[in-house]
């Protein structure tokens, strides 16, 4: 019988190829069995048809030549049974490659696509690069050095100036301009004198809320002491403030001098009743005297306070 898988001839009685080892189902040996039955039954058939011929030759031989003719009889037979099949029988079977003669074997991985290298960048051209950007950036420094500020104007054009007439017009532009220079400089001066005035009425402002502390909690000697000693150092700065750049600058230093003398004396009053506040009739000549200067200092600050954009003040808040 034949194998199914290879197609080599294998015994019926084997239930598996001798040569690839493939199973033989119990249908192909039944077919190998009928196949044997076959030919056994058409060999029977063959011989038993060779012997009768033969039999009627010889009873014709014995018989004698018939119709006058004698000679002897040739019997044709039949062809074997195994020289009988032909080129048209025979069946060819085309079996699929083995799996181990494939490319890369049943075992092996399968291949995985994998994308082509990147391609590499020339080194000449990021050479040429960096020369070029080189280049244009020294370019670009040299015209930013040697680029000329402004251009000289022609000489028929109105921006000439010949030299004799700028020689005569320099000795006024330099008055005019020192002239300038001096008031630009007053105008300075007298803002900056203006702001160290109003500084030190600011200070004088917050040793009278203190004052006015210290008698609420019922005038400690300490607190009074120490009132009185900071209004000696504000007389101290007033004393010694340039008030030159100033209009009305002398007799506003000299309003400003008064009033903190008129506050020492209210505050000394203070202190010869302390511990404990003084009635308000035994204070009141000393505090109208104080008040009536701060009016006046008032009087003179007020306008030169408007003048340089600083603050106003009546007599109560300093």
């Amino acid at each position: 019988m034949q194998c199914p898988v290879c197609g080599s001839d294998t015994a019926s009685t084997s239930s598996r190829c001798t040569r690839c080892n493939a199973p033989l189902s119990d249908a192909t040996v039944r077919d190998d069995a009928t196949v044997q039955d076959d030919a056994t039954v058409q060999d029977d058939v063959t011989v038993q048809d060779d012997v009768t011929k033969r039999d009627e030759a010889t009873k014709g031989d014995d018989a004698g030549p018939s119709h006058g003719g004698g000679g002897d009889v040739v019997t044709a037979l039949s062809p074997e049974p195994w020289n009988a099949s032909s080129a048209e029988d025979e069946q060819v079977t085309r079996l699929s490659p083995e799996p181990w003669a494939q490319p890369g074997g049943p075992w092996e991985q399968p291949r995985i696509w994998q994308p082509p290298p990147p391609r590499r960048r020339s080194r000449t051209t990021s050479w040429m690069t960096v020369a070029v950007t080189a280049w244009v950036t020294v370019v670009t420094v040299l015209v930013i050095v040697f680029w000329p500020d402004r251009e000289d104007p022609a000489p028929g054009s109105p921006t000439a100036v010949a030299p004799n007439s700028s020689a005569e017009s320099a000795p006024a532009d330099e008055e005019g301009t020192e002239e300038e220079s001096a008031e630009e400089e007053g105008d300075d001066s007298a803002e900056q004198q203006a702001k160290e005035i109003d500084s030190l009425l600011n200070d004088m402002a917050l040793t009278r809320r203190e004052l006015i502390g210290a008698v609420v909690e019922g005038c400690a000697r300490g607190a009074l002491q120490r009132i009185r000693d900071t209004r000696r150092q504000q007389l101290n700065r007033a004393e010694n403030l340039q008030v030159d750049a100033l209009s009305d600058g002398e007799e506003l230093k000299r309003a400003l001098t008064d009033a903190l003398r008129r506050s020492l004396e209210s505050n000394d009053e203070y202190l010869n009743y302390a511990p404990g506040c003084p009635s308000d009739s035994a204070v009141a000549d000393v505090n109208d005297r104080a008040t009536e200067a701060k009016e006046e200092l008032l009087r003179i600050w007020n306008p030169i306070a408007t003048e340089y954009g600083l603050i106003t003040r009546d007599s109560s808040q300093i």
